[in-house]
């Protein structure tokens, strides 16, 4: 945190996930008020396997750390021939946690997976991750 000319000026560059939260700037005088309140959402997106072999079912997994009503998280695969389709996949979210559970891997799950985080149906923040399935 620094004070910049009568400012005050918050960096978090790479934040853990465990920062994600409120951060709430108050003044304590002469009375006390709350200046600036703050949401700071972290995602965390992890595969089960770095090297997935032929055949064997591959689980992505992307969490944010607070999940509001109007915030949903959802799993895509980028397909050059056809866009958004999905192959042998199950979606399924607990908590704060969306799953793409790709079964029977092969060839054609071989590619770019999207996770996108979505606010009133924009989305305002997404990520990919790339699959290579081994033979």
């Amino acid at each position: 945190m620094h004070e910049y000319y009568g400012s005050l000026n918050l960096l978090i560059r790479n934040p853990s996930f465990e920062l994600g939260g409120s951060f709430i700037w108050t003044q304590t005088e002469p009375i006390k008020k709350i200046l600036k309140q703050i949401e700071l959402f972290v995602i965390k997106v992890e595969i089960d396997s770095q090297w997935p072999v032929m055949g064997s079912d591959i689980t992505l997994s992307c969490t944010i750390s607070r999940l509001s009503d109007t915030i949903k998280l959802q799993w895509k695969q980028r397909n050059s021939s056809q866009e958004n389709r999905r192959i042998n996949t199950d979606e399924i979210q607990l908590n704060n946690t969306v799953y793409l559970i790709i079964r029977h891997a092969g060839t054609e799950n071989q590619n770019l997976y999207t996770w996108e985080v979505q606010e009133n149906n924009s989305i305002i923040l997404s990520g990919k991750i790339n699959i290579d399935v081994n033979q």
